[in-house]
């Protein structure tokens, strides 16, 4: 792995990146670089083998895909794989352990944003005393 420094060489080198920057002129987008192709088609290939599966990434690909379309979260997917394998590879004792699909869901909970919306309350300067509604 000393070809890749860091994950991000490796996904530089996959031409899995996240596209142009939004203040860069489309034109400018004609360079292809010196990427790999074929690796950028695992990738793809294998972020949509994950559409299925009740897995962290079939899970994020099922949730981009809503906001973002196939394409964008096919590729975001592929690079989130890509990643995970620099990961695996550049240290013999990782173990890759899955999130789950219900990762996002129990970190977007109802106890979290309440917690969330009174710690930005309380850092405006508001006292502010929370009562359960009664149903």
């Amino acid at each position: 792995m000393t070809r890749f420094p860091a994950a991000a060489h490796l996904v530089s080198s996959g031409r899995a990146g996240t596209g142009r920057p939004a203040a860069r002129p489309a034109a400018a987008q004609a360079v292809q670089g010196q990427g790999d192709v074929y690796l950028k088609t695992y990738c793809a290939q294998a972020a949509n083998g994950t559409g299925n599966t009740d897995t962290f990434p079939g899970e994020r690909l099922r949730r981009l895909t809503r906001r973002l379309g196939a394409t964008k979260a096919m590729c975001a997917v592929g690079r989130s794989i890509l990643v995970i394998v620099w990961y695996l590879l550049a240290d013999p004792a990782a173990r890759f352990t899955d999130l789950g699909p219900g990762w996002h869901d129990q970190q977007a909970g109802r106890d979290r944003k309440i917690r969330s919306h009174l710690r930005q309350l309380t850092a405006l300067g508001l006292d502010v005393t929370v009562n359960p509604a009664a149903a």
